[in-house]
């Protein structure tokens, strides 16, 4: 294919995964907490893209590695058949180094390895520098680790194509695309709604907000 050399430079405006309205829901994000109101995004007319309950998405989406553990749970208690995007093997092993430091033993995750004894994760997760690892010590107020294990083992090799639901972070669900999306409730929202979320809402967690709601093609939950 020819290239074409020039100084000038645009923005990519016409969506061709979704309509008007996910489009009008990116530009709000774009445009009240991004500060962006040099151009606006235009939906695709050949897609009819609706802001409804979802009961049955083909993926649902989370902001962080607990919600995606959540709804996994969830799913598999309905029967459901999951595929995790992402490498599922870093998770298995972030939940084995924690049992391994519950019985004392040096854990495999480099992650963990400063570590020797639960406790001293329960500390450290404590601490600024610790607080990333916050979301896998709470895990193990909700469910047995072995139970997670097993969860986590039997999406291990479940292929998209082959899935009833796709579930991901949003980090992973970059560059993807689902018919339907269920966003969870554990982003950050802002003003109104920010006294119910731990994280601080800032142009970080927009940008997580924007890359997640314009993943779905026709139906945004």
């Amino acid at each position: 294919m020819d290239t074409i050399t020039t100084e000038r430079t645009t923005n990519l405006i016409r969506s061709l995964r979704y309509e008007q309205p996910i489009a009008e829901m990116a530009n709000a994000v774009l445009e009240n907490f991004l500060w962006e109101n040099t151009f606006k995004i235009v939906g695709s007319p050949m897609v009819d893209s609706r802001l409804c309950e979802v009961p049955n998405p083909k993926a649902i989406l989370c902001r962080g590695n607990r919600g995606a553990l959540s709804e996994l749970m969830d799913a598999l208690k309905m029967g459901k058949k999951v595929h995790m995007a992402g490498d599922v093997t870093t998770l298995i092993n972030e939940v084995e180094s924690c049992v391994s430091l519950m019985k004392g033993k040096r854990p495999r995750s480099p992650e963990f390895q400063m570590l020797q004894r639960w406790r001293e994760l329960l500390e450290y997760s404590e601490t600024e520098v610790g607080a990333g690892l916050t979301s896998q010590v709470k895990l193990f107020d909700l469910w047995p680790a072995q139970e997670l294990l097993a969860a986590l083992n039997s999406v291990h090799k479940v292929a998209a194509g082959e899935a009833d639901v796709t579930i991901s972070t949003v980090h992973k669900a970059k560059g993807l695309e689902f018919q339907s999306v269920r966003m969870v409730d554990d982003f950050a929202f802002p003003l109104s709604d920010q006294g119910k979320s731990k994280i601080p809402f800032s142009d970080e967690e927009a940008r997580i907000f924007y890359v997640a709601l314009t993943r779905a093609q026709y139906e945004l939950d």
